[in-house]
């Protein structure tokens, strides 16, 4: 039976558009290309890696796209995901160590601050190296970053 007996048929124009497959990124250099190599090298979708990684699917597809920052608790999610810490921080000054060391260990500034016994400012301002830590602070960063720093050391 063909089209006869159906009445008027009416032609409709559809565009069928497939998406492209995401592609690796060669030499990732952002947090987002990490994620993102480690998903597709994993052959995970992105509700599979949201649920590995304990956020929603519309939180890791901002990632990957660059248009939502990482806030520092799931730093230490996505270090395990990766397998490894990536050589993405920049430890050059006291106040990049410190920052290293907090986002590594998913530590909000506040956090932190009463960990080393110091205000929240304090901490800031040495973060974004404004001004080095003196005395006893200084003392306790080294102690606290020493290790850690080895570690970092040894992967570049």
């Amino acid at each position: 039976m063909g089209l006869k007996g159906l009445g008027r048929v009416t032609k409709v124009g559809i565009t069928l558009n497939a998406s492209r497959a995401p592609k690796m990124v060669e030499n990732p250099k952002t947090w987002a290309d990490q994620l993102r190599n480690r998903r597709l090298k994993l052959r995970l979708s992105l509700p599979k890696a949201a649920r590995l990684l304990k956020v929603s699917r519309n939180t890791l597809c901002e990632w990957e796209a660059r248009k939502l920052d990482i806030l520092a608790i799931h730093y230490p999610r996505i270090i395990n995901f990766l397998g490894y810490i990536p050589p993405l921080f920049s430890t050059k000054t006291t106040g990049q160590k410190i920052l290293a060391y907090r986002l590594i260990h998913g530590m909000s500034q506040q956090k932190l601050a009463l960990l080393l016994k110091v205000s929240q400012g304090a901490l800031s301002h040495w973060e974004r190296d404004v001004v080095e830590p003196r005395g006893g602070s200084k003392k306790k960063i080294e102690e606290l970053l020493g290790p850690m720093m080895e570690m970092l050391d040894e992967l570049r």
